[in-house]
């Protein structure tokens, strides 16, 4: 909530209005004029979700919002429940009230969707405003398609061009096809999605056979690591590749992890981890059911996962902040048993205690937030 915060602070900072942040002295009195609001937001071209922020003037001041004036989300819940939207399916959104400066403030976060655009098949009346039906409102820059009008051709483009990937990269476009349901397997490995089957991962064998150990396989009872190959392509054209692992006697098949490293009171520490929102951390997301699914018959595992390079630095910090609590942790017996098949390989660099250490340290961490 702490990092929330800090964001809606910097965008009333900024003293201007932008083309996923609104401000509002107060919640309007006319429901007709906070649906018009919500449906242009939800259908702006940006990739994220977006704020409407009450209890700020058009001069930017943060003045907060009148309790006895404020809204609930069941109260916009029930309205939107009304409303029929064509396909079905309305814009999503939650409310969240904060404290800046000692004064309350309303933040209404209209959630990112590629569902877009939302369009109203029967309208929408409260007292003399309407909504109108078939009428497409898209948010441009700081500004609204107004109530009486329809976006021109050349914002809803716009909008396509976000629903369809089209406004992106290769990678970001492949980092949402991986998010996407309809992915079918073979062999119990993801091989194509059936949304988009112009997108496929096959798996190479590696050719040179061969059983290596690695850290990490150490929190496994069997210690072999077999490393191949996984290439995503988008029709013929290769656009990723990276290792393919195989733990455990093959029990575990995942993505490659990344390692990390920072310093504390001197010493190195160094760690294996994915990001959520990385390709690898998505395709990870293909191969297990869930976090737990990379856990040894022992109930551990060496990786520390982090929703995004942001998480993983403020992780980082909090470590650092309290490197008396690292130290503190008591090592189990299955965890001796782990650092012992370390140790057994003769490596010059050990790595299983800092990660048994930083793991505990990850569930505390994650706790706070």
């Amino acid at each position: 909530m702490e990092e929330f915060i800090l964001k809606i602070k910097d965008l009333i900072s900024l003293g201007v209005e932008g083309e996923y942040w609104d401000f509002k002295q107060e919640w309007h009195n006319n429901n007709a004029l906070l649906v018009h609001d919500i449906i242009n937001m939800a259908n702006s071209p940006y990739h994220g979700d977006k704020y409407i922020i009450i209890g700020v003037t058009d001069k930017h001041e943060i003045v907060g919002v009148d309790s006895k004036k404020s809204k609930e989300l069941a109260t916009l819940i029930e309205i939107f429940r009304g409303l029929n939207f064509s396909g079905n399916h309305g814009p999503k959104f939650k409310i969240e009230k904060i404290r800046i400066d000692s004064k309350i403030i309303d933040v209404l976060i209209i959630l990112d969707s590629l569902e877009i655009p939302y369009v109203l098949m029967n309208g929408y009346r409260n007292q003399d405003k309407l909504v109108r039906p078939y009428f497409i409102y898209i948010r441009d820059g700081d500004t609204n398609t107004p109530i009486d009008k329809s976006a021109t051709n050349e914002l809803l483009e716009k909008v396509y061009r976000k629903k369809f990937g089209l406004d992106m990269n290769v990678i970001d476009k492949l980092k949402i096809v991986l998010s996407t349901d309809g992915w079918i397997k073979r062999d119990g490995k993801p091989s194509y999605n059936s949304y988009y089957p112009e997108y496929s991962i096959k798996i190479e064998r590696n050719e040179v056979f061969e059983k290596v150990n690695d850290r990490f396989s150490s929190f496994y009872l069997d210690t072999d690591l077999i490393i191949d190959y996984y290439k995503i392509y988008c029709f013929s054209t290769l656009i990723f590749e990276d290792e393919l692992w195989q733990l455990d006697g093959s029990r575990l098949i995942i993505p490659a992890a990344k390692i990390g490293s920072f310093t504390m009171d001197g010493e190195t520490i160094r760690y294996y981890y994915y990001l959520k929102d990385s390709v690898a951390g998505k395709v990870l997301n293909l191969f297990i059911s869930n976090e737990n699914a990379l856990d040894s018959r022992s109930g551990k595992n060496g990786f520390l996962i982090f929703d995004n390079d942001e998480e993983r630095g403020q992780f980082i910090g909090y470590v650092t902040s309290n490197s008396g609590e690292y130290t503190k942790y008591q090592l189990d017996y299955f965890d001796e048993q782990i650092i012992y098949e370390e140790k057994k390989r003769d490596w010059a660099v050990l790595m299983c205690e800092d990660i048994i250490r930083l793991k505990y340290m990850l569930k505390k961490f994650k706790s706070l937030r």
